[in-house]
């Protein structure tokens, strides 16, 4: 059974993650293979990150949020689009993203469409609320 779904819309060139509950390490090792997958043979990878159902819990553990850099550095997202992230996630992305050095890569929004554009076409669109 699948916990979180990710799919690649070849129509807009887009990786989603809709997230259900905590996405830990032990989901990373299942979903991370299957981006990677998904990402094969593309050029840009833009992923929109649906928070709507979950994702949004605050891990606490240092090693947690090394493997969230790893990771990140591992696939090479051109850029992420957040959807619906509560403010106390957004803060700690902002926190590892920073460190990572990749926070001009990652924007929070509350209207899907708004994150789309922004993957598609960021010089035209402002970063949601």
């Amino acid at each position: 059974m699948n916990k979180h779904k990710v799919w690649f819309d070849d129509e807009k060139g887009i990786l989603f993650l809709k997230l259900s509950g905590t996405f830990t390490t032990a989901d990373g090792e299942r979903y991370i293979p299957e981006i990677e997958r998904l990402y094969k043979d593309r050029d840009k990878h833009y992923l929109l990150c649906d928070l709507t159902d979950g994702g949004t819990e605050l891990p606490t553990d240092k090693s947690y949020r090394k493997w969230l850099i790893d990771m990140y550095e591992r696939i090479g997202f051109n850029r992420i689009a957040m959807f619906n992230a509560k403010p106390s996630m957004r803060m700690l992305a902002k926190i590892v993203l920073a460190a990572a050095g990749k926070s001009n890569q990652v924007k929070f929004f509350s209207s899907h469409n708004d994150a789309v554009d922004w993957l598609k076409h960021p010089e035209t669109v402002s970063a949601g609320k």
